[in-house]
């Protein structure tokens, strides 16, 4: 094996100038940042198999001389001009890369696509495990795999299988969109018994990516959405499909402490199940089912009398909203306000779909709609059409809204 050698910045590649190394770790690629001739900034995808070559002092990719492992780098060439034209036809579809133009040079194959501003899930969720944060709240996974899903739905449209599903390959934009990246697994789909991958992630892949006896269709990329959103709720990684064949120790994550709903509970273990004939074939039927998770709504606070009459406020998972007549205060009311302290109380919303209000020590007290004093400091929890009064008459109730 050799080592692993790249091409330095200033560099260029026809009409394209290395800025700087993006990524080495892809199995059969290296990612480089370049600025085009109209200096605008694209990703260049370089053919570079790893072991599998090396590189003269020009930068050329030169091919190994053993016949097997000049097999093996073939193989993998062919792939890679695979996925430069799938991502041609793709252009843009499915949320993959928008596509430029495929090219080569240095001995090797290349193809430029748009350079995509943010992170991956991957790296996101080790910044979060850093932090000591080992899951995502329920709220931000499900919206993150809502994405994941509408992508798959257009991909599986086109009849195309991403195959490669996990965070590392869910890539989060700074502008708020997910995207899915690195298509070197995906293929159209076809009848019959498929290639198998040995490169496969194992905690993330069913078992078909590594059992040629089960056929890959709709269900791979299912299995492993479920997978990817399992890993956000719980904090922990799947088994691997082939050790789970001999002994399921899979524990749903209810069992790992999270609160959803047992529809949401159900369907991604479903969606999880070893053997492709008891899983989900059909991505929208699975988000369905999975987006019924009791967080999958979001509170909103509604004056009904007082200040704030006919105004809605929306509550956030885990960032409690102020209130009182103070200036720090979320919702502030006027200095003369009646019966509504400095600092009143505080609301947020619960990841169980909820709101709780604390009464945070007022002087007059917090009243439920049916005029029961509520007791300082101590949560109080708010379903769907119950609320609190504040005061004389400022009155709120709390309504739960389906996420769009």
């Amino acid at each position: 094996m050799v080592n692993r050698a790249y091409l330095k910045s200033g560099i260029k590649v026809n009409e394209y100038t290395i800025i700087d190394v993006i990524s080495t770790s892809g199995g059969t690629s290296i990612l480089y940042l370049v600025l085009s001739r109209l200096d605008n900034e694209y990703v260049l995808k370089e053919f570079d198999p790893g072991g599998y070559c090396s590189r003269d002092e020009y930068g050329n990719v030169i091919p190994p001389d053993d016949p097997e492992d000049r097999s093996i780098f073939d193989a993998a060439r062919d792939n890679f001009i695979s996925e430069a034209e799938l991502l041609r036809k793709l252009n843009g579809i499915g949320t993959a890369p928008r596509f430029i133009e495929s090219f080569e040079a240095n001995g090797t194959v290349y193809y430029v696509m748009e350079h995509l501003h943010g992170i991956t899930l991957k790296d996101y969720l080790e910044n979060k495990k850093r932090a000591g944060e080992n899951r995502l709240r329920i709220n931000e996974a499900l919206g993150i795999i809502k994405y994941v899903c509408y992508a798959l739905q257009e991909l599986h449209s086109y009849k195309v299988l991403h195959r490669d599903i996990g965070p590392d390959n869910v890539f989060l934009c700074d502008d708020g969109r997910v995207r899915l990246i690195d298509f070197g697994n995906a293929r159209f789909q076809v009848k019959g018994r498929s290639r198998i991958v040995d490169w496969a992630k194992k905690s993330y892949s069913p078992i078909e990516m590594f059992n040629g006896n089960y056929r890959q269709d709709t269900w791979t990329d299912i299995y492993a959405t479920a997978a990817t959103l399992y890993r956000m709720l719980t904090g922990i990684v799947p088994q691997s499909a082939e050790a789970r064949v001999s002994g399921d120790a899979l524990v749903s994550p209810q069992e790992c402490g999270v609160k959803i709903s047992d529809r949401a509970n159900d369907a991604i273990m479903k969606a999880l199940s070893v053997y492709p004939d008891d899983r989900y074939s059909d991505i929208t039927e699975f988000w369905h089912d999975v987006r019924e998770i009791s967080a999958a709504y979001r509170g909103v606070l509604m004056g009904l009398d007082g200040e704030y009459k006919g105004r809605r406020i929306e509550l956030y998972t885990g960032r409690p909203l102020t209130l009182g007549r103070g200036d720090a205060c979320d919702i502030r009311f006027g200095i003369d306000t009646p019966g509504v302290s400095r600092m009143h109380g505080k609301l947020m919303w619960g990841e169980d779909g909820y709101a709780y209000y604390i009464d945070t020590g007022s002087t007059y007290g917090t009243r439920t709609l049916g005029g029961d004093l509520l007791e300082s400091d101590i949560p109080y929890k708010l379903g769907e059409g119950e609320g609190v009064i504040l005061g004389d008459d400022q009155v709120f109730v709390v309504i739960r809204e389906e996420m769009p």
